[in-house]
């Protein structure tokens, strides 16, 4: 502040001027700055050269990693269905040339979850090359839609 600009010392120069007060500095701490400057350039100037290096051998390989990448993906995706499958005793479809879908103790996942296991009731479904249409009927709110996208 003004009032104790007789306390700076002769030997700083003022440099910067703000609202309530003065910034000073000395020739040391701005030769001290300029080297922090230049030391954070060639810091930035050095990792950008590493990371040019880094990148080129790894750019050699991006193809491999691509593949790793995608079999990793598909390891996860697996093994995720695999969990879900187990702790909800899902099970895979088995399929033929038969032309028939036979679903024994159908259940719908999603309203399954929501309702809980004690309150769903399982369905079964038989379609073969015989049936050529169902007719579903029943009052609202009785399962018509979660039985047809059951089985879709």
């Amino acid at each position: 502040t003004n009032s104790n600009l007789s306390l700076v010392p002769e030997h700083f120069f003022r440099k910067a001027t703000l609202k309530n007060s003065e910034r000073y500095g000395t020739v040391e701490l701005a030769k001290i700055e300029g080297e922090v400057l230049e030391a954070r350039e060639q810091s930035s100037n050095l990792e950008y050269d590493i990371f040019m290096r880094v990148r080129a051998q790894v750019e050699s390989y991006i193809k491999r990693l691509q593949e790793l990448a995608k079999t990793i993906a598909t390891v996860d995706v697996l093994q995720s269905l695999a969990v879900v499958a187990e702790n909800h005793h899902y099970v895979r479809p088995k399929f033929n040339d038969e032309h028939q879908i036979k679903i024994k103790n159908g259940r719908h996942a999603t309203v399954e979850k929501v309702m809980g296991v004690q309150e769903y009731i399982p369905n079964s479904i038989y379609f073969d090359s015989q049936t050529d249409i169902q007719l579903i009927t029943g009052p609202n709110m009785s399962g018509k839609s979660t039985y047809m996208r059951q089985l879709a």
